[in-house]
């Protein structure tokens, strides 16, 4: 039961960010003056439920998002994102080796913190390559709209104030059993198909071995490029 449960947050673990690092980060990548950021509520005002989604463009923010994540498209996701760093970027692209698809995808939210702004949580199935059985998993995005009425995946720009917000919301009943719902969903096809249940596991650990190897790669390279001297070498005899 132990390692099963390992198995199951793995799943959700490969996406995991460091948001303050995120939110320091963010201000650097995209002004606040462009997104139109409102104060936030220090937390919600009452248990407000989640409702299946009836937004157009969320949804289709969320179509978007997950296409790109499926086929390592970094370029596209930083186009709806105010902050993607650079070793989930490789992440993403390690990750798509494995999975084929993410083809159910039922969204639910709630209003956010802020003005024009609402919690997601998205439950998808990940179907991975050579396999018929797709995988249940749930992710939750902050979602708010620039101030040309676009939305885009808030994943930086995070006062206190929100990040309060959302843990409460976390907590409400409905959403706790939403959770529950998407583990026992996860655990049960686990379970049922033993041989996906172990090529999960080891997708994480080459997920995880490749993008620290890149990550090494791309270190050293830069380093080797701080390191060239600036202008053209001229080879001796060369010279007049």
């Amino acid at each position: 039961v132990l390692v099963l449960a390992v198995a199951v947050t793995v799943l959700f673990a490969l996406k995991a960010k460091d948001n303050k690092r995120q939110e320091e980060l963010a201000k650097e990548s995209m002004p606040q003056e462009s997104v139109g950021v409102v104060e936030a509520t220090a937390e919600p005002a009452v248990e407000i439920p989640v409702t299946e989604n009836t937004i157009p463009e969320i949804q289709q923010l969320i179509d978007t998002y997950y296409g790109a994540y499926a086929i390592g498209d970094i370029e596209t996701i930083k186009t709806i994102t105010n902050y993607l760093d650079e070793t989930e970027g490789l992440r993403i692209q390690a990750m798509s080796e494995y999975v084929e698809d993410y083809p159910v995808k039922t969204i639910y939210t709630r209003t956010g913190p802020v003005q024009d702004s609402f919690l997601a949580y998205v439950h998808f199935k990940m179907k991975v390559t050579n396999f018929e059985d797709t995988v249940s998993g749930m992710e939750t995005f902050y979602i708010c709209k620039k101030a040309d009425g676009s939305y885009y995946l808030n994943e930086g720009e995070v006062s206190e104030e929100e990040l309060k917000f959302i843990e409460k919301v976390a907590a409400q009943e409905d959403v706790v059993e939403l959770y529950n719902r998407v583990n026992v969903e996860c655990s049960d096809t686990l379970k049922a198909n033993e041989e996906l249940f172990y090529y999960i596991q080891e997708v994480v650990k080459e997920v995880q071995k490749s993008t620290g190897e890149a990550l090494a790669e791309q270190k050293q390279n830069d380093s080797e490029a701080e390191g060239e001297p600036e202008g053209e070498v001229v080879e001796e005899g060369d010279a007049d």
